[in-house]
């Protein structure tokens, strides 16, 4: 992107090319990177990649077509070049990152009493948190996932011994 978008800024400046010959070029490129970023990718988004193309590549022309300034040129490629990378975006989103959460000791033993018939606030305290907040981390280790979830299999464990 960078090497192309360096080419047409040295080809505009030197004028040794025409504005149609610089426009080839031009819809060259930017059609193999459609290609390229579009490849496998689902007809919708496709679609979508192919509207925000066409307008980045009709303001393009609209400057070279009107003899426009260097600077309406340099900004027309960057919106090019935020296009770029708002299709692959679009097209290939990034996985998010998931991270095991450990529990800690006083945790493991929380959801041990909790499967065991404890309320809250007692598994807590015999869990080994203090007895003035214990009634509050009950509430709140029962508001979070990486907890809940291993009541269900403390559970099945109980209920196989």
């Amino acid at each position: 992107m960078i090497r192309v978008k360096n080419e047409l800024l040295e080809r505009y400046i030197a004028q040794s090319n025409t504005t149609v010959e610089i426009l080839e070029i031009l819809s060259g490129q930017m059609n193999d990177i459609f290609r390229q970023i579009t490849a496998g990718a689902p007809a919708e988004k496709t679609a979508v990649v192919k509207d925000l193309w066409i307008k980045t590549v009709d303001a393009i022309n609209d400057v070279l077509l009107e003899k426009g300034t260097m600077s309406q040129f340099k900004s027309a490629l960057d919106a090019w070049g935020k296009a770029q990378l708002e299709a692959i975006d679009l097209v290939k989103p990034k996985k998010k990152r998931q991270y095991r959460v450990r529990l800690t000791k006083r945790q493991k033993r929380f959801i041990e009493y909790c499967s065991r018939g404890d309320s809250a606030a007692k598994a807590a305290r015999r869990a080994g948190y203090s007895p003035r907040t214990a009634r509050q981390i009950g509430y709140e280790n029962l508001r979070k996932p990486h907890i809940t979830q291993h009541i269900p299999v403390e559970l099945s464990k109980l209920d196989r011994s």
